[in-house]
């Protein structure tokens, strides 16, 4: 190993990674400067491994002038009796070995003391050429050539040593580092001792007592307490002494997550928290909450070596080797505490559309910390696919119920083949003049589509902002259209996709209205869960069409909410059993807002038993409304019928069945002759007797 190799290893992190490894009493060193770097300017992989020396192995003898030589191995290889590779090193001097250099170190001592030298040559640009065309670097060209010739003094390496001994008598700074300085590691035995005494960073942690006093202290409140069990139980696990490094917290939307990271902050002896923020409008919404507490934070971006006790990353960012090479440079330094993931059921559920969720966990994995997966709307049964998914190993799970008892729950059908549209704008009028709601300008109400083609068409008659996501559209643009919307007393009412859904946090939405019946039951309890975070009633309303039936819905097919949307059983009982665990599991109780299939609220906890399901629900149907429900679905088929007839009056069905053209008449087809012999002979097997009903026909082939 040549001197430059070995003098560019650094022990400890600085800009770069430490390469020097100690493991086992074996000693790795790793670099990557090789002779021929300043010709091809790439790095070669280059890897030692030094084994201990024996006991009775005599001490580094030290050389002239100073100099001391490493001894880098055993005195060769077995059965070879190879003279051990020295390297020699001094204080601000680079020596190397080169290639083909006969004699000792003092004969050339000269030329690295700085002394007497001869007179500087005149032409130094062909020193330069010389080197360069040797394929060597300067300090082996002048170690090759100083013995049989003058070119020393006037090659730069000299040059520096000279200034740099002059500057270091200048400022005498061997007289005011003098006792400041660690005593150097004598052999292996002083690495393995430095080693030892090396200190190791614990995780901060703390009691209740102690995060209590924090939040107050963020929150300026001295009376302030955990808002629900489920948020005490996970700030107590998280900061625990023996806190689990792999911890999911599931608490309902409004339950007050985010303290969490927040006060982990916050502690005694903090380090840095990573918070991965998967969407713009929450990313928006946790920047003013660190704001409002005084928090320092800092937005991670590309190539960004900034740290603060917060850390926000978005998950395009933190799905980049140049994220994990930030996060490791803050692990190798003990700097880092714990890495937050947000609305971290994305990571199931959007993977289709956005691959850095899919490969998040695999990321997080990397770094040797605390992960902690936050979110509200993770079911039980997904629990098993999300650890998978994330490679999580046995992670601690802290969860409680859902239930947001202060929405009301509400279905709106469309009446008459009216359009889902027309019907949506209707009852987004009447809510909006509704005094009791909209009491003041601050309450504001959310509209979900399911296009932004039908975004647009809404938001065209109510002449309101839209928020829909996309690469086409600007960060800038959704920050503008929800200011315009929450600053505007006017403006009652925005439009958005299911992008609005994810993390937003303005506190007075009192109705969140569905155009359309949601695609599952976690997006659905997503966005309603945006109303009523005041703790004041809301109202979530989901508006079908006329003919929708279970089943019949585009795209994901979900039993439950299919369940939800038909009333017959409590909306609550049918949230509940999705999104909680069985001892979690409740309905409409007293003090809850009464949903719309619960005339009354119940007086008694919901009874363990097996879940609700479609089957269940007919056999639960009453008589009359059994008849009724059957009277609507037979006028949606006869209406369905009729528009089916006046399709195929002006066409030939059978040149379409056959697979011609069809636009013409049955009468005036050329081969309808076809057809009417064969039905002919059809009658005539049939014996006269009628070959088909009356007012029959196939109108699905069509």
């Amino acid at each position: 190993m040549r001197a430059p190799e070995l003098l560019s290893v650094t022990f400890r992190n600085t800009a770069r990674r430490r390469h020097v490894f100690v493991w086992e009493k074996l000693v790795l060193l790793y670099v990557q400067y090789h002779k021929g770097q300043e010709q091809s300017g790439g790095y070669k992989e280059n890897v030692r491994v030094r084994r201990p020396l024996p006991p009775d192995a005599p001490p580094p003898a030290e050389a002239r002038g100073g100099t001391v030589a490493l001894p880098m191995g055993p005195a060769g290889r077995e059965g070879m009796g190879r003279r051990q590779p020295v390297v020699r090193a001094r204080t601000g001097v680079q020596a190397s070995r080169g290639p083909g250099v006969q004699g000792g170190f003092g004969a050339n001592r000269a030329n690295f003391d700085g002394a007497d030298a001869a007179n500087d040559i005149e032409d130094e640009a062909d020193i330069v050429d010389l080197a360069k065309m040797s394929n060597h670097s300067y300090w082996v060209f002048q170690r090759l050539y100083a013995s049989n010739n003058t070119l020393t003094p006037a090659i730069l390496l000299t040059r520096g040593f000279r200034a740099s001994r002059s500057w270091r008598g200048l400022f005498k700074f061997d007289e005011a580092l003098s006792g400041k300085r660690p005593p150097p590691a004598d052999g292996p035995a002083g690495i393995a001792a430095a080693c030892k005494r090396a200190r190791v960073r614990q995780r901060p942690h703390a009691g209740e007592d102690d995060i209590l006093a924090a939040a107050r202290y963020m929150y300026r409140d001295p009376k302030l307490e955990f808002r629900t069990p489920g948020q005490r139980a996970a700030a107590i696990v998280m900061l625990a002494p023996d806190s689990p490094d792999q911890l999911i917290v599931v608490l309902g939307t409004g339950s007050g997550k985010s303290l969490l990271f927040m006060v982990g902050s916050l502690v005694q002896d903090a380090g840095v928290t990573i918070v991965v923020i998967p969407q713009v409008a929450l990313r928006g919404n946790v920047q003013s909450r660190l704001q409002e507490a005084g928090i320092q934070y800092h937005t991670w971006y590309a190539q960004s070596r900034q740290t603060a006790p917060v850390v926000l990353v978005s998950a395009e960012l933190a799905y980049s080797s140049a994220f994990l090479d930030y996060a490791h440079n803050l692990v190798t330094r003990q700097r880092l505490d714990r890495i937050v993931i947000d609305e971290c059921y994305l990571t199931l559920t959007a993977v289709d559309y956005r691959k850095c969720m899919g490969e998040l966990g695999w990321y997080v994995s990397q770094l040797r910390t605390q992960s902690v997966w936050l979110t509200a709307t993770l079911p039980p049964s997904m629990e098993a696919a999300f650890g998978e998914r994330n490679m999580l190993v046995r992670p601690r799970v802290v969860r409680e119920s859902t239930n947001r008892y202060k929405i009301r729950y509400r279905i709106r059908r469309a009446k008459g083949g009216r359009p889902i549209e027309l019907e949506a704008l209707k009852w987004i009028g009447k809510y909006v003049a509704t005094p009791a709601i909209f009491y003041n300008n601050q309450q504001k109400m959310v509209v979900y589509c399911k296009t932004k083609a039908a975004v647009e068409s809404i938001a065209g008659q109510l002449q309101c902002p839209t928020y829909v996501g996309g690469n086409d559209v600007a960060e800038e643009d959704k920050k503008a259209a929800i200011a315009r919307w929450l600053d505007s007393p006017d403006q009652r009412v925005i439009v958005a996709t299911k992008a609005l859904g994810i993390g937003f946090d303005y506190p007075y939405i009192r109705v969140v209205l569905h155009v359309g019946a949601p695609e599952s039951m976690v997006e659905f309890c997503q966005e309603s869960g945006r109303s009523g975070r005041d703790g004041h009633q809301s109202e979530s309303v989901v508006v079908l069409e006329s003919t929708w039936k279970p089943g019949g819905r585009s795209g994901t097919h979900d039993d439950d909410m299919d369940l939800y949307l038909t009333i017959r059983h409590c909306a609550r009982a049918v949230i509940s059993q999705t999104m909680d665990r069985p001892e979690d599991w409740t309905w409409c109780m007293t003090g809850d807002a009464t949903c719309q299939a619960c005339p009354d609220a119940h007086t008694t906890p919901r009874p363990p038993g097996p879940a609700l399901g479609l089957q269940d629900a007919d056999a639960a149907f009453p008589g009359a409304k059994e008849a009724r429900r059957q009277d609507r679905i037979d006028s949606d088929t006869v209406e369905r019928y009729k528009r089916d007839l006046e399709g195929v009056k002006m066409i030939c069905l059978y040149c379409r069945v056959v697979g011609r053209p069809f636009d013409h008449a049955g009468g005036a087809c050329p081969y309808r002759w076809d057809w009417i012999k064969a039905k002919s002979a059809a009658i005539k097997a049939s014996g006269r007797n009628p070959w088909m009903p009356s007012l029959t026909v196939c109108y699905r082939c069509f």
